[in-house]
């Protein structure tokens, strides 16, 4: 059987069904996808139920990852904001010995 037969049996089948079936309007809103499949030679597109499996497992990988780049993120901003406490001491303490300095050349103490 060649594919523009399947295609052909694929739509008299859908065709056939009656108007107010269940599957004849799933079918017609998949057929483009089942064309595009047989004629490409891919498989024909996963089930609605493997789909939703699919998106599922999609989403959850997709959560994790996000889950340990927001992990890393407030791992990096916890490491800057200690960086940042520190030198801002290491300044205050400089500037603070400097203004000791130039106090003690007035001839005060702080």
């Amino acid at each position: 059987m060649t594919k523009a037969e399947e295609i052909n049996v694929v739509k008299n089948f859908t065709a056939s069904l009656p108007a107010d079936s269940y599957l004849r309007p799933w079918l017609e809103s998949v057929l483009p996808e089942i064309e595009a499949d047989i004629r490409s030679d891919f498989p024909v597109s996963p089930s609605l139920k493997f789909a939703r499996v699919e998106c599922d497992r999609m989403v959850n990988d997709t959560r994790q990852h996000c889950a340990g780049v927001r992990q890393r993120a407030d791992q990096e901003a916890a490491r800057l904001i200690n960086q940042a406490r520190t030198e801002a001491n290491v300044i205050r303490h400089r500037l603070f010995n400097e203004l000791r300095g130039f106090v003690a050349t007035l001839g005060f103490s702080l």
